[in-house]
């Protein structure tokens, strides 16, 4: 990915010389395959971990939700193939309304692949129809447009809506990994039951000892013959026994709490990501105005965030 930090010096003096033209969309493509490669990696993380749960139903709630994941694969490869017909037409050095048809083309492609992506499975159907509706529409005054530059513009407000379909399916996966990491907390519970109602009522029992004991106290009876000290000190003791079960199930519960969290964090993060997406689009259009080599650093940094997270995840 060297092209993330230098760009050939041809495609440099093309802009330096005001060519109207794309400018090198390298960066925007590798940053797209990267955030690609992120949101796929944090998919595959849950999904493994689902799978290989000991607790009842968890392996066929992994498996419905790495088909749920090939879905989102599919579609962040079509951004990736948007991206990929951008630097296309900038390789071409395509100018006036030829790059604009050409772009209306990648933006069709784009949203046809969407749509048979079936992305409003999650997100909701009316949500999906109403995003490729306003993008169609965008899509057919960019394929109007007289210049590239009048076509980015066009497609940027399509852009964000898909970015924002692509976030609400991601709060609906999320609503369904949640699900999953409470059924492992709960199967847990019900499995150390006989444990925990043990010790709740060992608990109980020593604060009722001890309330008499201090009540005792009060009335300045020593301690020495305080009345159920040998009651209080067994009490003790029996909790002590169970201390190793306590430490065991706590633990056990905090990784599960500890991957919930996680979870929700890595798809927040990939929805955030899709914002920074959007900005990059944005970006593309701010290049071609000004001539200058679009910045795709933030993108960067959101794909490396999600991989990040997902490679902690994994550490769980």
């Amino acid at each position: 990915m060297a092209r993330l930090t230098s760009v050939p010096f041809l495609a440099a003096a093309l802009l330096l010389a005001g060519c109207p033209s794309l400018p090198d969309t390298q960066p925007f493509t590798d940053a797209t395959v990267g955030l690609r490669s992120a949101v796929a990696a944090s998919g595959t993380a849950v999904v493994a971990e689902l799978k290989r749960n000991p607790v009842d139903g968890m392996a066929a709630q992994g498996a419905s939700l790495e088909k749920a994941w090939q879905v989102r694969t599919k579609a962040m490869s079509a951004l990736v193939d948007y991206a990929n017909s951008l630097q296309a037409i900038a390789d071409s050095g395509r100018k006036g309304e030829e790059s604009a048809q050409k772009l209306a083309d990648a933006a069709t492609t784009l949203v046809q692949t969407l749509g048979a992506a079936n992305l409003a499975a999650s997100a909701g159907a009316s949500l999906a129809i109403d995003t490729f509706k306003f993008a169609n529409g965008q899509i057919a005054r960019a394929r109007a447009a007289k210049s590239l530059e009048a076509a980015l513009a066009e497609m940027q407000p399509a852009i964000e809506r898909i970015a924002e379909l692509f976030a609400a399916d991601l709060t609906d996966l999320d609503t369904l990994v949640q699900t999953t990491i409470d059924a492992q907390r709960d199967r847990l519970e019900r499995d150390n039951q006989s444990e925990i109602n043990y010790r709740r009522r060992l608990l109980a029992a020593r604060r009722s000892l001890m309330a008499k004991a201090a009540s005792q106290l009060d009335e300045q009876v020593k301690p020495t013959a305080l009345a159920g000290s040998d009651d209080l000190k067994r009490a003790d003791e029996l909790l002590a026994a169970n201390e190793a079960w306590h430490t065991a199930y706590a633990a056990q519960q905090a990784a599960i709490a500890e991957r919930g969290r996680l979870a929700a964090e890595m798809l927040g993060a990939a929805q955030a990501a899709f914002a920074d997406w959007t900005a990059a689009h944005a970006r593309l259009l701010a290049a071609v105005r000004a001539k200058r080599l679009p910045s795709m650093a933030e993108l960067t940094a959101a794909a490396k965030r999600i991989q990040e997270l997902v490679d902690r995840y994994r550490k769980l």
